[in-house]
């Protein structure tokens, strides 16, 4: 499966966290291990990991610098594509 994406201005609320997620489509789950990069402005540009591991069903963005993502309202820009293979 190939998953595009750009959340433009996104709003992030609740408790701080490194990472951010993104429900894989179609209630599919993912068949194994697979890790890519993709941009993030969280405040400023960086550059983050995008992974899956096996059984999940979501995929897992982390900054590259292991800092938590800023809350705020549309203070967050992902975006990217990644490939992987599901179940």
């Amino acid at each position: 499966m190939t998953v595009s994406f750009y959340l433009d201005s996104t709003t992030l609320s609740g408790t701080a966290s490194n990472a951010v997620r993104i429900t894989i489509p179609a209630s599919k789950t993912a068949a194994g291990p697979q890790i890519g990069s993709c941009f993030v402005a969280n405040p400023g540009g960086f550059f983050a990991t995008i992974s899956t591991t096996t059984n999940q069903n979501y995929l897992q963005i982390l900054k590259t610098d292991s800092s938590n993502f800023t809350l705020g309202t549309n203070t967050v820009f992902l975006g990217g594509q990644f490939e992987f293979e599901i179940n």
